[in-house]
């Protein structure tokens, strides 16, 4: 039964992007990444919007230190959406927040705009290539 199936994908999908966060939490980045890779390509192979939002704001989790400007810019793309749960925005809230102190002001607001212009499928192929550059090869 495709619903079966599909449920069953999108229960492994959140399960790795928990799985994701907590080594992410427990700063094991390389176990983080390979989740957050799994999560994602369950969630766009089986068109789970919500899912892929989630392992977007995994992953700009994951970037904050190294790459603000671009974590600031996708978790603007992922409150942008409508598919983004609430336990979601909440998370992008938090993180923002951190950003927000961190960035100089202009930064913080150009990325912001950045992210709220980004479709979805171009949001998904810079996750794609963001995620495939911190796996090895």
């Amino acid at each position: 039964d495709v619903y079966k199936r599909q449920g069953e994908r999108w229960g492994l999908s959140a399960n790795l992007c928990r799985q994701g966060s907590l080594f992410a939490d427990r700063c094991e980045y390389p176990a983080a990444w390979q989740a957050y890779r799994e999560a994602f390509e369950i969630a766009c192979a089986e068109n789970l919007p919500a899912e892929t939002l989630d392992v977007v704001i995994g992953v700009a989790g994951l970037l904050v230190d190294e790459q603000p400007q671009t974590a600031q810019e996708l978790l603007s793309f992922c409150l942008s959406q409508p598919a983004t749960s609430m336990p979601a925005r909440e998370t992008a809230i938090r993180l923002q927040a951190g950003l927000e102190d961190w960035l100089p002001e202009v930064d913080f607001a150009t990325s912001g705009r950045r992210g709220r212009d980004l479709d979805f499928e171009t949001a998904v192929a810079q996750v794609d290539a963001l995620i495939a550059g911190h796996l090895p090869a």
